[in-house]
C-alpha cells in the first residue's frame, strides 16, 4: 500500500477484541520503532512490553485518558534516555511511537497513543515508571493501547491544502 493510502486508512482505535497480538507481530512493532529516526542516529529507545493484565490495568490509570487502556491486550511503553537525548528526547520518542502506530495498522492491528509525558508535571511519568520499574534516565513520553480492533471508526476529514500551507 501506498503511504499516503496508509496514513489515510490509519485510525486511533480505542476498543479490542480480547484476542492476544502473536509475538511476531510484537517484533514487527518494535522493528518499526528500532528503524525510525533519532537525533544524531543514537537510538536512545527502551520500550516496554506490557501482557500482564494487572500491569496494564494499573497502567489505564496513569491519567484521565486512559481508561481504554483497561481492554488493550497490550500496551507498549515507549521511553527514551535522557543522558543520550537531552535535548531531542520528544521527539526521539515520538517518532519511534508514530511508527509503531503506523506498523500496527499494516498489521491490521488497532492502537491508540495514551500521552504520559507532560512538560510542566512529571507525575504521569513517576506513576509508569514506578509500575515498570523504570530508571530515572528514562523518559516516559506515552503509552500504547494495541489489539485487534473491536471499533471501525468514521472517516478522518483532514483541512485542505490551503488551510495549512503558506508557498512561500
Amino acid at each position: 500500500m501506498e503511504m499516503l493510502e496508509h496514513l489515510k486508512k490509519r485510525r486511533s482505535i480505542r476498543k479490542f477484541l480480547p484476542k492476544p497480538v502473536e509475538d511476531e507481530k510484537i517484533k514487527k512493532l518494535i522493528e518499526a520503532a528500532t528503524f525510525s529516526p533519532s537525533s544524531m542516529d543514537l537510538q536512545p529507545l527502551k520500550i516496554f512490553i506490557v501482557k500482564n493484565r494487572e500491569i496494564i490495568e494499573k497502567l489505564s490509570k496513569t491519567q484521565k485518558y486512559s481508561d481504554f487502556l483497561k481492554n488493550a491486550p497490550l500496551v507498549i511503553v515507549v521511553t527514551v534516555d535522557e543522558t543520550l537525548s537531552s535535548k531531542h528526547f520528544v521527539e526521539d520518542a515520538s517518532i519511534a511511537a508514530f511508527a509503531i502506530l503506523l506498523e500496527a495498522s499494516g498489521l491490521g492491528l488497532g492502537a491508540c497513543w495514551n500521552a504520559v509525558y507532560l512538560p510542566e508535571n512529571q507525575k504521569r511519568e513517576e506513576y509508569v515508571r514506578n509500575i515498570l520499574k523504570i530508571p530515572k534516565n528514562y523518559r516516559v513520553i506515552c503509552n500504547l493501547g494495541i489489539g485487534y480492533p473491536d471499533e471501525k471508526p468514521e472517516e478522518k476529514t483532514v483541512k485542505k491544502f490551503e488551510d495549512v500551507t503558506k508557498i512561500i
